[in-house]
């Protein structure tokens, strides 16, 4: 098989996938439901290493490392800089010609794919800032409720004597506020 490019054009339920050799000239077009099974059947034919290009969705990781384990190079287009080159009609079929003609031409906005384990590592970075964003809501939200009664307390939230202090002041929502606050810290 000479050599081609793939565009993919990924959404929740739906993918839409564009082969196209080095020519310019469509290979293959399939519409097929987005499961490992179908892109694996969608992909299987094509050698080893060639360049599957997909838009950065925040779904997008998972196959991402799936077409890693298939042997192929996944590619991680910039969705803002591919639409700024995209046709008047944006059709699934339309997005994946495109990300596969851009991939052909050596013209793919890219966005940087870091190795495995760093994604890891930022997911998990990412989890721990959410984490933290919600306590601080929570603390922030039970000094609110104590203020709207004029009850005031210096005390950190996030000390059992904070807790403690806060929980006698006999606001009602105090106690499931820091309930809530004591799952996520843990």
């Amino acid at each position: 098989m000479p050599k081609v490019v793939v565009g993919l054009d990924l959404h929740l339920k739906k993918a839409q996938g564009t082969v196209m050799s080095m020519d310019g000239r469509i290979v293959r077009q399939e519409k097929f439901n987005t499961s490992k099974e179908d892109l694996r059947d969608f992909l299987k034919k094509l050698p080893k290493g060639t360049n599957v290009a997909l838009e950065l969705l925040g779904f997008c990781w998972p196959w991402i490392e799936f077409i890693e384990e298939l042997g192929y190079t996944p590619l991680l287009a910039n969705p803002i800089k591919v639409k700024q080159r995209a046709e008047d009609v944006k059709t699934d079929k339309v997005d994946s010609e495109q990300l596969a003609n851009l991939t052909r031409m050596n013209s793919l906005p890219t966005s940087y794919v870091p190795e495995r384990e760093m994604r890891w590592l930022r997911n998990l970075l990412r989890h721990r800032a959410f984490r933290r964003k919600i306590s601080t809501a929570l603390k922030n939200r039970t000094r609110s409720e104590s203020r709207k009664r004029g009850i005031e307390f210096d005390a950190n939230l996030g000390t059992y004597k904070g807790k403690r202090l806060a929980n006698s002041c006999g606001v009602y929502k105090v106690p499931q506020n820091l309930e809530i606050l004591e799952l996520v810290d843990d």
